[in-house]
C-alpha cells in the first residue's frame, strides 16, 4: 500500500469514527408497544373415546381437524384473520409429518396458514394456547388457533435401527405409549411410581385416592346426566363396514364398578406399600380440542354471542424435580396468580389434570384449595386423558363452566417434572365497569368523612358501565379543558384495569372537584363537562335541582329555576351541595307522583322509559357518624321505590285505606295473574277497572303496606303497558331485572345484579333486549 493510499484510508476510518460518534444510539427499541389483551372466543372438542374404542381408525390430526373446524365455526370469526395454528400433540410415531399442519389443512384451513405441533408432555395443549396468546399479545397476530390431539390407540411398537443388531434373530420391541409417555425418562421408572413418591410425602393414603376416585366418577356422570358437557361437544363421524357411526359422549365413564374400587391391588408398587391404583389413575384415552384466540378487536366483532369469551389473564410454568412431577402445578399456579393480579380465593373453578388422584389431593393440600371449586364435572381419571389434548381439554370444560365476571384456572403437570398454568376471566363488554362497581359497592366503608365519596364511588363506574366515560377525542374538545381531561383519564384506566386501589385513589384526590364540578352542575348549564352531559344523557342523575349562586339562599326553599327546569345562565357555579337540599330533593324530587306537572327530571326519565340511577337515603350504619347523613347511588334501590310508593299511597293520594266500595286502580294482568293464583299481595284488582295505566294515575294502590314485591309487580306492569322499557333494580338482601316481552312483563331474582344481567335466562325472542339498559345481549 503506497504512502497516499495509506492517508486516505486513515483519513476515511476517521471520518467514519466521527460519524458513528456523532450518531445518537439507544438500547431501546424504536417503537414501543404495549402488552396486549388476549382473548378466547371459542372453545370444542371431541369426545374422549377409550383406548381401543371407537378411534382406532381415526387418526390424531383428523380428531385435531374436527376441534378446529367446530371451534372456528362456533367463533364466527373469518379464516382469513386465522394466521396461525398451535396443536399439542406427544406420540407422534406414525403420525405423519407435522401433525399441527395435517389438522390445520383437514379442517379446511388454507394453506398460507402456518401450523406448529408442540410437544410439551401432557402439558401440550394447554402450552399450546399460551403460546398462541402471547403471540396475540405481542401484536404479532390478531386471531390464532390453539388446543391438542392424541390417539394413544395407534401408538406404534418401536424396533430399534441399529447396526449393532444381529443380522438374524429376534429383536425386541418397546411399545412407544409406555417409552415416550408414561416412563421418566431420568429414572426410568413409570409415572405411576412417581404418583407414589408423591402420596406417600405428602399423606396421600390409599382411601383417600379412592374417595377421590368415586368423586370423579360420580360428577362426570353427573354432568352428563344434566347435559353438562353438550356445548363443547364436536361430535366425530367414523366411517366403519356397516357405514358411519356418529360419537357425540365420552366413553369409559360409566365403565366401572365404584364398589369394588376398596379391593383393587396397587398398580405400580407392589410390596404392599402401594397406594397408586388402575382405578386412581387416569385412563388411556384418545381425543382433541381446540380453541379460537383473537385480541381485543376480534373479540368486540366477533366475540359478542360467544358462550366462552374469555380474557386470558396471566399464564406461568415452573419445573420441580422430574419424580415430583405430580406437584409441580402448586409451583406454576401461585406465578399465575400473581401475574393475574388476582388471589386464589377470587378463582370460582378449578381444573386440574387428573393424572392420578394423588395428583390432585396433593395440589389441593399444598395450595389449600377447597374440594367442592376442584374439578366440579370431574376429570382424567372419569373422562379420559388424551395426552396431548389434556390441557386444553380441561380449559375447554372451565370455560363453559364460569359465568361472566368469575375467574377459572387450568393448571396440568407433565413428565420431566413441569406444569403450565392458566388464569382465565369470563367477561362480557361490561364486565370490567360492572366488577368495579361491584366492588366499590361492597368495599366502600360506611363510616366515611364525607358522602361525595361514597357517592362517586358508584356514580362513574355506572356511567361506564351504561354508556362510557369520555374518550380521548372528547377530553381534546375546549369543554374538557378545565381539569376534565386530567383527572377522567386515570379514572377510566382504573376501572377498565378493573383496579379498585388506583380508582380509589384517584377518586380521593379530586374529590371536591369531581363532585362540584362533575355532579352539581345543573343539566341545563351549557358549558357543563362532558362526564355531566354524558351522564345527562344516559341516565337522567338526580343533581337536576340546584339553588341559585346566593349563599344566603334559605336550603330549604328550592330555587325557581330549580322548580320550573328553566335554564341558568352560563357561568353561574353552584355553591350548594345536594346534601343543603336533601328533604326537598327527597320529598318532591324522588317521590313526586307521576300525575305531577312539575315534575323533576327524574320521575320524567322514568316515564321516558330510560335506565335510573337514585340518589336517596339509607338506613345509617351504626358505627356512622351521626352528624354525617350515608348516601349511595347506585341502581334503582327497590327500597327507595318501596318508600316512593308508600309516600304516594298515603300522602299524595290522601287516605290511608281505601275503602271497600272504591278499590284502587288496577294497571295490569300481572296483578291480576297474582291475585287469582293467590300470591301473597297488597294489590287488590277493581272490579272493571282500566286495564292500562294513564297519566293521572297513581303508580301504586293498595290497602296495606307496599312489600319490595308489590314494587316489582308495579314496575313489570309499567314495562308491560309499554310506559318503561325495563330496568335493573337491587335492595340490600334481593335483586330483580325487568325486561319487557312482547306479551307482558318478566321478573327474574339473582344474588347480584351483575349475575343478573348475564344469566340470560330469558327468551330472546320474546324480550326486548334492545331496550334494555345495561343488558348485554348475547
Amino acid at each position: 500500500m503506497t504512502a497516499m493510499q495509506l492517508r486516505r484510508t486513515t483519513a476515511l476510518s476517521g471520518q467514519v469514527a466521527r460519524q458513528f460518534a456523532a450518531r445518537p444510539f439507544s438500547t431501546r427499541t424504536a417503537l414501543q408497544q404495549e402488552i396486549r389483551d388476549a382473548y378466547i372466543l371459542s372453545a370444542a372438542r371431541t369426545p374422549t373415546a377409550k383406548f381401543n374404542g371407537s378411534y382406532t381408525t381415526v387418526p390424531a390430526p383428523k380428531l385435531g381437524a374436527v376441534a378446529i373446524k367446530s371451534a372456528l365455526e362456533k367463533s364466527k370469526v373469518p379464516v382469513s384473520k386465522i394466521t396461525d395454528v398451535y396443536m399439542g400433540n406427544v406420540l407422534q410415531g406414525s403420525v405423519g409429518q407435522s401433525p399441527a399442519r395435517q389438522a390445520a389443512i383437514f379442517a379446511g384451513l388454507p394453506s398460507n396458514v402456518e401450523a406448529i405441533t408442540i410437544n410439551k408432555v401432557c402439558a401440550s395443549g394447554l402450552k399450546a394456547v399460551v403460546m398462541a396468546a402471547q403471540n396475540i399479545q405481542l401484536g404479532l397476530s390478531e386471531a390464532q388457533i390453539a388446543g391438542g390431539m392424541e390417539n394413544m390407540t395407534r401408538v406404534p411398537y418401536y424396533v430399534p435401527r441399529s447396526s449393532n443388531l444381529p443380522s438374524f434373530g429376534h429383536v425386541k420391541m418397546e411399545d412407544g405409549l409406555i417409552k415416550d409417555g408414561l416412563t421418566d425418562a431420568y429414572d426410568d421408572i413409570h409415572m405411576g411410581i412417581c404418583a407414589e413418591s408423591t402420596a406417600k410425602k405428602y399423606g396421600i393414603t390409599r382411601e383417600m385416592q379412592d374417595q377421590y376416585t368415586v368423586q370423579s366418577y360420580e360428577r362426570a356422570q353427573a354432568a352428563w346426566k344434566a347435559n353438562a358437557f353438550d356445548e363443547e361437544i364436536a361430535p366425530v363421524t367414523v366411517s366403519g363396514r356397516k357405514g358411519d357411526t356418529i360419537i357425540k359422549v365420552d366413553e369409559g365413564f360409566n365403565d366401572v364398578k365404584l364398589e369394588k374400587l376398596p379391593t383393587l391391588k396397587p398398580a405400580f408398587v407392589r410390596d404392599g406399600t402401594g397406594t397408586v391404583t388402575a382405578a386412581s389413575s387416569s385412563t388411556l384415552n384418545d381425543g382433541a380440542s381446540a380453541l379460537v384466540l383473537g385480541s381485543k378487536e376480534i373479540a368486540r366483532e366477533y366475540g359478542s354471542g360467544s358462550r366462552v369469551l374469555a380474557k386470558i389473564c396471566g399464564s406461568a410454568d415452573a419445573a420441580v424435580d422430574p419424580i415430583d412431577f405430580p406437584i409441580a402445578p402448586a409451583s406454576a399456579v401461585p406465578i399465575a396468580l400473581k401475574r393475574a393480579g388476582i388471589t386464589k380465593d377470587q378463582v370460582a373453578i378449578w381444573e386440574f389434570n387428573e393424572a392420578f388422584a394423588a395428583v390432585i389431593k396433593a395440589n389441593e393440600k399444598i395450595l389449600g384449595l377447597e374440594n367442592a371449586k376442584v374439578n366440579p364435572l370431574g376429570g382424567a381419571i372419569s373422562l379420559g386423558h388424551a395426552l396431548g389434548s389434556s390441557g386444553s381439554r380441561i380449559l375447554t370444560t372451565l370455560l363453559h363452566q364460569l359465568k361472566p365476571g368469575e375467574y377459572g384456572v387450568a393448571a396440568i403437570c407433565n413428565g420431566g417434572g413441569a406444569a403450565t398454568a392458566l388464569v382465565v376471566q369470563r367477561i362480557d363488554h361490561y364486565v370490567r365497569a360492572s366488577l368495579c362497581l361491584q366492588e366499590g359497592y361492597s368495599q366502600t366503608p360506611a363510616p366515611l368523612v364525607s358522602h361525595r365519596h361514597r357517592i362517586l364511588t358508584y356514580l362513574i363506574p355506572a356511567n361506564l358501565f351504561l354508556g362510557r366515560l369520555p374518550t380521548q377525542t372528547l377530553l381534546s374538545r375546549p369543554e374538557a379543558s378545565d381539569k376534565l381531561a386530567a383527572v377522567f383519564a386515570p379514572l377510566a384506566s382504573a376501572i377498565r384495569q378493573g383496579d379498585f386501589v388506583l380508582y380509589q385513589h384517584t377518586l380521593a384526590a379530586h374529590e371536591d372537584w369531581l363532585f362540584e364540578r362533575g355532579l352539581l352542575l345543573p343539566l341545563t348549564h351549557r358549558p357543563r363537562p362532558l362526564l355531566w352531559r354524558s351522564l345527562a344523557r344516559r341516565t337522567f342523575l338526580l343533581t337536576y335541582a340546584l339553588t341559585d349562586a346566593d349563599a344566603n339562599v334559605d336550603p330549604s326553599v328550592p330555587s325557581a329555576a330549580s322548580r320550573a327546569g328553566t335554564r341558568r345562565r352560563p357561568g353561574r357555579a353552584p355553591r350548594h351541595t345536594l346534601a343543603a337540599h336533601e328533604d326537598w330533593l327527597f320529598e318532591r324530587g324522588l317521590l313526586l307522583p307521576l300525575t305531577h306537572r312539575l315534575r323533576p327530571l327524574l320521575w320524567r326519565s322514568l316515564a321516558r322509559r330510560t335506565f335510573l340511577l337514585t340518589y336517596a337515603l339509607t338506613d345509617a350504619d351504626t358505627n356512622a357518624d351521626p352528624n354525617v347523613p350515608a348516601r349511595k347511588a347506585a341502581t334503582l334501590d327497590l327500597a327507595d321505590l318501596q318508600t316512593a310508593a308508600a309516600f304516594q299511597q298515603r300522602r299524595l293520594q290522601g287516605w290511608h285505606a281505601p275503602p271497600a266500595r272504591a278499590r284502587p286502580a288496577h294497571v295490569s294482568a300481572v296483578f291480576m295473574r297474582a291475585v287469582a293464583n293467590d300470591t301473597p299481595s297488597t294489590l287488590v284488582p277493581p272490579d272493571g277497572g282500566p286495564t292500562r295505566l294513564r297519566p293521572n294515575e297513581g303508580l301504586v294502590c293498595g290497602d296495606a303496606d307496599v312489600t319490595l314485591a308489590d314494587v316489582e309487580m308495579m314496575v313489570a306492569s309499567l314495562i308491560a303497558q309499554g310506559l318503561m322499557k325495563g330496568y335493573i333494580a337491587h335492595s340490600s338482601s334481593r335483586f330483580a331485572v325487568l325486561g319487557a316481552t312482547k306479551r307482558s312483563a318478566v321478573v327474574a331474582g339473582w344474588p347480584t345484579p351483575w349475575s343478573a344481567i348475564q344469566e340470560r335466562k330469558y327468551h330472546e325472542g320474546d324480550v326486548d333486549l334492545e331496550d334494555v339498559p345495561g343488558w348485554v345481549k348475547g
